[in-house]
């Protein structure tokens, strides 16, 4: 049964101190049980991508108690902690496969993307400081105990979303900038660029900024954060720069631009500008977000707590699906 992350939250907790209880690796694994061990993992995937669900896990789970010391096992348990992540939307059982991992095949390939998986799950639940804290943690052990391991840059980015959730921007961009050091080609970098730019912005560092976001589009210019890179750096530059020059260039009056709310607000909180353009303004007194397009027309008007969700205001619970 598929449950809503707002359900699993306080399961989490029990379920990252407990473990997938095995037979001790290769208590019943045999010296010649390796060709086979891997034709039941080759047997068991192959059912996962056909859709065939519960012959693959049947034949991953043959690996994890009959084959615990073939150098299979620790990417069947990996791999059934993913189908239940991804497939069945169980995070508490998924993680309970990770910690597995992470315990008893520590020395493994798996381990660093068990530690990913687990920071991953902790991260998306969010909630408490702690839980942030502990999702921080599973993405720095990655970094640390696994330095060559192709999840480094995914993990340390993470680790930055995490720290900056929890309000240590100066950790965060530390992560930040260690992920720009690593050589070699990293399918993370120019998220990392985006996320320093926002956190030096937020920070108070606008020049800093625009120095990183000139070098996203630079190192980038092919990436999905390139068009905001610009859209930012334009908006920065009419702030910081342009209007010490001329205060009257900031803001320009748009014709096409006309806001027509559906009703009158009683208390609007907030307003914010998504990456794709679009206006998010929230009214506290309706208890309602309210979505208009470019040109100010209405798109959309939701309640908090929908579906796929961002945040609109720090600090407050007000929330429009995405």
């Amino acid at each position: 049964m598929k449950r809503s992350w707002r359900q699993v939250c306080p399961l989490l907790a029990a379920a990252a101190a407990i473990l997938i209880l095995l037979p001790p690796p290769g208590a019943t694994a045999q010296t010649g049980g390796r060709d086979l061990a891997r034709a039941y993992f080759d047997s068991g995937m192959e059912f996962l991508r056909s859709g065939r669900h519960q012959q693959g896990l049947a034949d991953l789970n043959i690996i994890v108690e009959s084959y615990g010391q073939s150098p299979y096992a620790d990417n069947a348990l990996l791999q059934i902690g993913i189908h239940h992540l991804e497939t069945v939307i169980d995070p508490v059982t998924a993680l309970k496969y990770f910690n597995t991992v992470i315990l008893r095949y520590a020395d493994s390939e798996s381990a660093p993307e068990a530690y990913l998986r687990k920071g991953l799950i902790l991260l998306e639940a969010g909630g408490t400081r702690e839980r942030l804290a502990e999702a921080s943690a599973a993405f720095d052990r990655v970094v640390r105990f696994y330095p060559h391991s192709p999840v480094v840059c995914r993990s340390l980015l993470f680790s930055a979303l995490a720290l900056k959730e929890m309000g240590e921007s100066k950790a965060a961009l530390s992560r930040l900038m260690d992920l720009r050091l690593i050589q070699g080609e990293c399918p993370e970098a120019a998220r990392a660029d985006w996320e320093a730019a926002l956190l030096l912005m937020e920070t108070d560092y606008p020049l800093e900024a625009m120095k990183r976001l000139q070098s996203l589009r630079d190192r980038h210019p092919d990436s999905a954060e390139a068009p905001r890179a610009l859209e930012a750096l334009a908006l920065l530059y009419r702030m910081e720069i342009r209007s010490r020059e001329d205060a009257s260039a900031l803001y320009l009056p748009d014709p096409s631009f006309s806001l027509a709310p559906p009703e009158k607000w009683k208390s609007p909180k907030c307003l914010r500008v998504l990456a794709d353009g679009r206006l998010v303004v929230s009214d506290r007194g309706r208890d309602s977000v309210y979505l208009f397009d470019r040109t100010g027309r209405l798109t959309d008007m939701v309640k908090p707590g929908d579906v796929d969700q961002i945040s609109v205001c720090p600090g407050e619970n007000v929330l429009v699906g995405g």
